[in-house]
This record gives structure tokens, sequence and C-alpha cells, in this order.
């Protein structure tokens, strides 16, 4: 329903009111913070990591990562509407304030993906002629929709494998429990986090059922449990359709979007979430796959 609402909106318009809402939204979570009103500002507890007394950066947000993502979430909104013209000075801004944020929280993950998105923002902004480069569309396509699934696909294989000697064969033992140490539990909490190991291969259905409603970090892995393998495939396809217009279009900062996006997505579920106001991108691929549905009927 929001998709098809977006279709024939002013998309720059609307993605700058987009991000003027969540900029004063989430501003006003870390104001009611600071003030003691709401929210702690610094959260100790043990992440995952070993350590008891770890103190990291939260601001009301509930979870350094929530923090992180939300901080990320603007960061793209402020590439995809200025990123093309911006200067040094607005590049720099923008990295001394993720830095600031990143350090704080210590999300290993979103510091990762902020600073790769930013280098790739650089490097576009210096080399706009990359936008015409079509394996440069090819390749992300390669990356995401399908090497994400691939990603989500095996971690709940290898859950599965870990935890009852079903779903795919882990070859490797020593190194499964390496990167899911590396990961915080992530994969083994597609056994563990949700009712009825919810999370793991087999128990993925068709369409998902009133009762996946359970939480774990996989993104993508999260939405073939919360909504099912056909919804899941649905998406991935609409994906691929958003990068081939974007090929169309010659649009490599919106592709720089759903790259980011997508891999941050792989072990994080910021964005697969039921606050929608904070999924920017719907707008843009509201608009994008309205175009490119009318392209094809008028073809």
């Amino acid at each position: 329903a929001f998709l098809f609402a977006a279709r024939d909106i002013d998309l720059k318009k609307t993605m700058k009111y987009s991000f003027f809402v969540c900029a004063v939204g989430f501003a006003v979570i870390a104001l009611l913070s600071g003030a003691g009103i709401l929210g702690d500002v610094i959260q100790v507890a043990d992440f995952g990591r070993g350590n008891e007394e770890e103190r990291r950066l939260v601001l009301g947000f509930g979870h350094p990562n929530t923090l992180l993502g939300c901080v990320f979430a603007l960061v793209l909104m402020l590439l995809w509407l200025y990123g093309d013209k911006a200067s040094f000075l607005w590049y720099l801004a923008i990295t001394v304030a993720s830095c600031f944020i990143a350090v704080g929280t210590r999300s290993r993950t979103g510091i990762l993906m902020l600073a790769a998105t930013l280098a790739m923002a650089i490097v576009l902004r210096l080399f706009p002629g990359l936008k015409n480069v079509t394996p440069l569309y090819y390749f992300s396509a390669l990356i995401t929709p399908v090497m994400c699934v691939l990603s989500a696909v095996l971690a709940a294989g290898y859950a599965e494998n870990a935890y009852t000697g079903g779903g795919i064969p882990i070859h490797n033992e020593e190194l499964f429990w390496k990167i899911d140490f590396m990961l915080t539990n992530r994969i083994s909490n597609l056994y563990y986090g949700v009712p009825q190991h919810g999370g793991i291969l087999s128990n993925w259905k068709l369409m998902a059922g009133r009762g996946a409603d359970g939480y774990f970090d996989m993104g993508w892995a999260r939405l073939f449990y919360w909504y099912g393998i056909l919804p899941a495939a649905l998406i991935s396809l609409a994906i691929a359709a958003l990068i081939y217009d974007c090929l169309k279009k010659r649009d490599m900062w919106t592709v720089l979007i759903i790259l980011s996006l997508s891999v941050y997505t792989i072990t994080e579920a910021t964005f697969v979430s039921r606050y929608i106001g904070r999924s920017f991108y719907l707008l843009i691929a509201g608009v994008y796959l309205g175009q490119l549905i009318k392209g094809i009927k008028n073809d």
C-alpha cells in the first residue's frame, strides 16, 4: 500500500521532508535521553562480547545498534539528496559526525558499512563517469539480491545443522563457530532467538503465519521468517527490478543506497521493521517501480 501510494509523489521534495521528519524525531529522542526524561544516554551491559561492563552510547534508542542504524539512515538520505554535488567540506562534516556516533556506539557492522558507504560515495563524487559503467550495475545485482539471499539461506541452514543435525552440512565447524562468535551469536539466534526455532531453514514457510513475530538480528533471514519465502522472493525481484531501472536511468547514487542497505541488512535488521517511518527507501522504490511498470505498459 505504501509503495502504491508513493508512485506519483515528487520524490526529491518527499525525500527532503522524510529526512527532516526523521532528523527532528531522532533529535527529540536524544534530547529527552540527555535530559534524563526518557531512555539512557549510556548503556552498560554484556553485548555478547564477554564484557559485562561494556559502555556504549545509546541516546534513548534502546540499543546502540539501533542508534547507529538511524544515523546510517540519515546519512543515506543525505547522500541520495546531495551526494552528487556536495563539496569536500560537506563530506568531511558528515564523516566527522558519523565517526563520533560510531565510536560511541561501538557498533562494528554499522561502522564498517558507514565507512564503506562514505568511501564509495566519495569515489562516485570524484569520478561521476562511473555511473555509465554498466558492469557496476550487474555487480550490484549480484550482491543484492543474489548474495544477500544466499547468505540468509546459508545462515539458516547452518544454524539448523549446528543444533539439530539437519539443514545444510557444516564442513568446517571450527570456522562456523568463529564466525558465529564474531557476529555475537547472530547465527545461533536463528535457532534460539525466536519461538519454536522459527529462524532455521526447515521452519521457513511459503507464507509465514501469525506466530512468526520473533526478533533476531539477521535482516534477510528475518524477511523469510516474518513474511515467508514467496514474499521474500518478491522483495528480491523488486530489488533486481530497481537496479535494472537505475541502469536505464544511469542512476548510480540510488544503486549505492540499495547496495549499502542490503549488505547492512545481512547482519542487522534495523530496516526490516514495523517502523515504516524510517523506511525512506520505500519512497524511492514506489516511484521507480511505478515508472518502470508504466514504461513496460507503454512499450
